[in-house]
């Protein structure tokens, strides 16, 4: 008697689903190009916008810093400003700031900015005047002559004499003074520091007409 086996399982793909599976992978391959297309499009566009458009580095905060806050390295970083958006006296180095103490609110990515910091004894006019002085601001136009070409720690003489009186009237009513501060760009006044006898003698000169000249002492005299 003859044993009968059932029939193998059809595995021929037909003509249809070949085409279904090949528009799947067509379709896949497709959706990954059009991906990476338009990442390397993105790339591209920023690489051209960042060439076009000039960007200014400028210190932001990293947080909110409150009033006495001392800046360290995690409480700033530096950013690419559109130079439209950024202070002209804005920061470009965390060292720039590093220690200082800010005495105003500054917003987290707010500007830095030196005029928020708490002002250090050395950057303070009143940290340079020597004991027993006061600064005295003393305009060009009380001078018969220009400003001399001082700087911070010189010593200058004041010379005054009465117009229309004999040269040998002059007379030296300051000595030894000391420069605080020229006014370098107008050159229309210089700080001294000056005693109480000398701004009293400074003063009645300049009341009564009398002529004055600021002469610079040599180094070291």
């Amino acid at each position: 008697m003859t044993q009968s086996y059932p029939d193998p399982p059809d595995t021929t793909v037909t003509l249809a689903e070949r085409r279904d599976r090949w528009g799947l992978m067509y379709f896949i391959l497709a959706l990954a190009l059009a991906i990476a297309a338009g990442v390397f499009l993105f790339l591209y566009l920023e690489d051209l916008r960042a060439q076009r458009v000039p960007m200014n580095r400028a210190l932001v905060a990293v947080h909110d810093l409150e009033p006495g806050t001392q800046l360290d390295e995690s409480a700033m970083r530096v950013v690419d400003v559109p130079p439209a958006a950024c202070p002209a006296c804005a920061l470009t180095d965390s060292n720039e700031a590093l220690g200082r103490v800010v005495d105003t609110y500054i917003p987290r990515g707010g500007f830095i900015l030196p005029a928020f910091f708490e002002s250090k004894d050395s950057d303070r006019l009143a940290g340079e005047i020597p004991e027993g002085c006061w600064a005295m601001v003393i305009p060009s136009s009380w001078l018969v002559g220009p400003l001399p070409a001082a700087v911070n720690g010189d010593r200058v003489d004041i010379a005054a004499y009465l117009p229309g009186e004999e040269l040998e009237g002059a007379a030296i009513i300051a000595a030894g003074v000391r420069v605080l501060d020229v006014d370098d760009e107008q050159a229309n006044h210089i700080t001294l520091a000056v005693s109480l006898e000398q701004m009293e003698a400074l003063l009645y000169s300049r009341s009564n007409g009398f002529a004055l000249l600021i002469i610079l002492r040599p180094s070291g005299g």
